[in-house]
């Protein structure tokens, strides 16, 4: 983060919280401090973020163009491809970018599978792989949508990660 300070003749000079912080206290932060003002930082994304996810979930609208599957396919095969769909989405952050569409899909992935097991009907297998597969694909606009209005966000929620910041609490 840095604040931008416009001077009269106007250009730009770029000061970093740290020097700031400098500058006011006479001294450079000690680690506590930064693990503070990361703290603070990682809060405002997380805010950003979930401002973000919800104004997206409120714009979709549109409703999901479910495509029925023939009944000719095996149906064990095309839970199996949907389960490796989803842990493909899980890994690509579809859960975070996108939760109420993934969500939605993983219930009909579950369900799927309780019903292959215990040995329903064919056509309700089908159709909730089918409702399940359409939930993806509006997760993964969702997620393009996001990953591009999000970018800074996006990498610094990656960064702090990457530095072992718990941002699951």
């Amino acid at each position: 983060m840095h604040i931008y300070n416009i001077r009269s003749g106007g250009g730009r000079t770029v000061i970093s919280y740290s020097q700031l912080h400098y500058l006011y206290n006479g001294r450079n932060e000690t680690n506590e401090e930064r693990s503070d003002l990361m703290r603070i930082q990682l809060f405002a994304n997380a805010v950003a973020v979930t401002l973000a996810v919800l104004l997206l979930g409120g714009c979709g609208g549109s409703q999901l163009t479910v495509e029925p599957i023939t009944s000719t396919g095996n149906p064990g095969e095309l839970v199996g491809q949907l389960d490796a769909e989803v842990s493909s989405g899980r890994q690509n952050q579809f859960n975070v970018l996108s939760p109420t569409l993934f969500a939605k899909a993983e219930q009909n992935l579950i369900d799927a599978k309780v019903s292959l097991q215990k040995g329903d009907k064919i056509s309700y297998i089908l159709d909730n792989v089918a409702k399940a597969k359409a939930q993806m694909k509006g997760a993964e606009k969702n997620v393009e949508v996001a990953k591009t209005a999000l970018a800074k966000t996006i990498k610094a929620r990656e960064e702090a990660r990457a530095v072992g910041a718990d941002l699951d609490q």
